[in-house]
């Protein structure tokens, strides 16, 4: 007897993986280049003032923040957010290494026709060496970052 109900995609789904603390474990050194921007900048960025206004926040959000104003120029914010990512990649990318079982888990998930996805709130550049350092973009169907 049937339902009336097509059940052939019933256990269809993807996987969305982020990027941050998901495929890699790199809060420490987006940590380090902030304040080694502070320190380019001559911004009072500490590990303190790391934790409570720059974590998990956007670049532009914490700049404004850093200069206590919702008006700060539109040069000066893509100036620092380009430094501060640049930096980031020059400390992280030599030891870059995934969350253990990362590519284990996708090569499963591919190996079974699940389409795997990648979606972050970084840029690009980052979320591009990332997964390109990890040799895993032949396992991603579709990438999404702040671009």
């Amino acid at each position: 007897m049937s339902s009336g109900k097509n059940t052939d995609n019933i256990n269809s789904f993807c996987v969305i993986f982020d990027v941050d603390g998901t495929m890699v474990d790199n809060a420490a050194y987006h940590q380090k280049a902030w304040i080694e921007l502070g320190r380019l900048y001559d911004l009072p960025i500490t590990p303190e003032y790391y934790k409570n206004n720059i974590h998990a926040r956007s670049n532009a959000r914490i700049v404004k923040t850093l200069y206590k104003s919702d008006s700060v120029d539109t040069e000066l914010t893509q100036s620092i957010e380009r430094d501060k990512e640049g930096i980031y990649r020059k400390l992280y990318r030599p030891v870059l290494e995934e969350i253990p079982g990362l590519t284990k888990l996708i090569k499963e998930l591919k190996q079974n026709s699940v389409p795997c996805a990648v979606a972050s709130n970084s840029p690009k550049e980052n979320v591009d060496m990332v997964i390109d350092e990890l040799d895993i973009r032949k396992y991603i169907d579709l990438v999404i970052d702040c671009n």
